[in-house]
This record gives structure tokens, C-alpha cells and sequence, in this order.
């Protein structure tokens, strides 16, 4: 991403300008992507934690089934 936008800022890119952008804006995209999915990912984990064994679990014995069929 970082050799996109240095493209971007010469003079000669004139020509591939386009490309270069959409490219740029693809990549862009792919990198908020996979951010969110770390954070859902970390958040997963949390829930795991709770609803798979501790107190919580026992208080809420019919939520950790359902939470424990769609971990599966």
C-alpha cells in the first residue's frame, strides 16, 4: 500500500493513474476487512471464556447451550 502511494505521488504515473488508485482502493478495503475480523475474532474469544465454563455458565445454563452449538 505504501509503494501505491508513493506511485500516486509522482509525475509519471500519469498514465496508470487509474489503475493505480482502484488498486490502492482494493487493498484498502482488504485491510479493514481483515481489522474487523481480528476485533470479531477477539471478541469471539471473550464469549468462549464466558460461556464455556465460570459462573456465567452455570447462571445461564440454556444461553451457554446455544452459545456452545454455534461455537461448534
Amino acid at each position: 500500500m505504501m509503494n501505491l502511494v508513493q506511485m500516486l505521488a509522482t509525475r509519471c504515473i500519469t498514465p496508470f493513474r487509474t489503475e493505480v488508485a482502484s488498486k490502492l482502493d482494493t487493498f484498502t478495503q482488504v485491510q479493514e476487512t481483515l481489522e474487523k475480523w481480528l476485533k470479531v475474532m477477539s471478541q469471539w474469544m471473550s464469549l468462549v471464556l464466558v460461556f464455556t465454563g465460570g459462573e456465567i455458565a452455570k447462571q445461564m445454563p440454556q444461553e451457554s447451550k446455544i452459545f456452545k452449538n454455534t461455537d461448534s
